[in-house]
């Protein structure tokens, strides 16, 4: 719980990409993960994505809002984000 003015910050896996590619983006980015960082990081990757139950950016974005947190975001890409958000 924050108070009115709090600061709550979030990083996470969260994907910002139309649901209807979520299996061709997934598929795409483990396997970039595997040329760029290797098979471990990859599998890590694909392990996280599986357990971790990561999700869409407008699914967070709702909870935030009923919240009552206003929020800028950042987007690295497809996949991670960065929320600054401050209770109302």
């Amino acid at each position: 719980m924050l108070k009115n003015g709090g600061t709550f910050y979030l990083c996470d896996v969260i994907f910002s990409f139309p649901i209807e590619e979520y299996d061709y983006k997934i598929d795409n980015w483990i396997d970039t993960l595997k040329e760029k960082v290797g098979r471990n990081c990859a599998e890590e990757a694909q392990m996280h994505i599986k357990e971790e139950y990561s999700t869409f950016d407008w699914i967070i974005e709702e909870m935030l809002h009923k919240s009552g947190f206003e929020f800028d975001i950042h987007h690295n890409d497809d996949f991670f984000a960065v929320y600054y958000c401050r209770k109302k």
